[in-house]
């Protein structure tokens, strides 16, 4: 049996994010991979030092006596029970803005494809609607559209960046009111209703009396990330 102390990875996808250089100083547990994860922590739950995860309630953290840190590989901590980590001493660590532009990109990248229906203009030409010179599904620039951040935090800010340039209308809503170069929406209904395009940014759990609703107004949306085209408002 090892001497190392454990390193607890909580899912079993996170391995992948552990360097090879971590095994010389820790012994690492996949907690899902274990036959019996109840009786592990129970009989080897004081050795282990770390967890990383994206998922550590406060059931786990009470089987492990001697942890010291939890790592997330994410800026979000929404299923990590901090309160419990705090009283006990432990230090939850996390990616912070570390992973934002990725995320932006991939925002972008979906509001390219959208706008621009690559996917149905791949299948009108897998279908070979070309070649009886249909006309390929209708698409709108994206400077006609108006486009909604909800929450100017480190995501919302970059994707609201990286719009600006295809032009296009931007502008925002958040628990808080902050300079920015786009104008501010204080109700979010509203913005949702002048958007053509809604980008749900905002961590709800932090700022639950702020918490939007799902919404079906003029401008067709419901806030969970659903997208309906309609005609912007210019």
């Amino acid at each position: 049996m090892t001497s190392k102390p454990y390193l607890l990875l909580s899912s079993g996808g996170s391995a992948s994010l552990i360097a090879d250089e971590v095994g010389d100083r820790f012994e690492r547990i996949v907690l899902p991979d274990l036959p019996d994860p109840a009786a592990w922590l129970r009989a080897e739950g004081s050795r282990v030092r770390i967890v990383f995860g994206t998922e550590v309630p406060a059931g786990l953290i009470d089987c492990l006596p001697c942890l010291e840190v939890i790592v997330v590989p994410g800026a979000g901590l929404d299923k990590i029970d901090v309160t419990r980590a705090r009283e006990q001493g432990v230090r939850v660590l996390n990616a912070g803005d570390a992973h934002s532009d990725d995320v932006a990109d991939h925002a972008v990248a979906l509001t390219l494809a959208m706008v621009h229906r690559l996917n149905p203009l791949d299948q009108w030409i897998r279908r070979g609607e070309w070649r009886a010179d249909a006309s390929p599904p209708v698409r709108r620039a994206l400077s006609s559209h108006c486009f909604g951040i909800v929450g100017l935090g480190h995501i919302g800010e970059r994707i609201a960046r990286k719009l600006a340039v295809f032009g296009g209308q931007i502008a925002w809503w958040g628990p808080r009111e902050k300079a920015s170069p786009w104008p501010y929406h204080a109700d979010l209904e509203k913005l949702a209703s002048w958007s053509s395009m809604l980008f749900g940014c905002h961590e709800r759990r932090r700022h639950r009396p702020h918490r939007p609703p799902h919404h079906r107004g003029t401008g067709e949306f419901r806030y969970a990330g659903e997208y309906h085209p309609r005609q912007s408002n210019r």
